[in-house]
């Protein structure tokens, strides 16, 4: 496992960080969340993303809806067992929350997941993960949802 304080490895072969990890881990694909907004917040790959890895364009908190997010596409993105890193500037609210869903579509409940990510955030890296009501509600409805017969 790769131990480093800025970096949290919270399961399942997903990790979560800031954008200061981005192109120094050895990892399989990466989920670059940025802000058009704060184009200082950006890692130096949006806008040269290297082929298997994906960005999301997403504020802190929002609804995944009002962003265009659709949550089946994110826990596709997760599909398998290769090592995946999400970031987004500091790692604290947008990548923990992703990650979650990344989590979910390996095969953990979300309620679990969510204490996954919050455990190896804290234990890890010192950082409390700001998970936010809107999109936990939006991911706790979507994994529902996926539970009807």
């Amino acid at each position: 496992s790769i131990m480093n304080p800025y970096i949290a490895h919270v399961g399942k072969n997903i990790f979560v960080s800031g954008k200061d990890i981005c192109g120094k881990t050895n990892v399989n694909r990466t989920l670059h969340i940025y802000r058009n907004d704060h184009p200082h917040y950006h890692c130096e790959k949006i806008g040269n993303v290297p082929e298997g890895d994906w960005t999301i364009e997403y504020c802190d908190g929002e609804s995944f809806e009002k962003w265009g997010i659709d949550l089946d596409k994110v826990a596709a993105f997760f599909h398998g067992e290769k090592t995946v890193l999400v970031h987004c500037a500091a790692g604290q609210t947008r990548s923990p929350t992703i990650a979650i869903i990344g989590l979910i579509a390996r095969g953990i409940d979300p309620f679990q997941a969510a204490g996954m990510v919050l455990a190896a955030n804290w234990i890890q890296r010192k950082k409390v993960s700001n998970l936010c009501l809107t999109p936990l509600e939006e991911i706790f409805s979507w994994w529902e949802k996926k539970q009807l017969p």
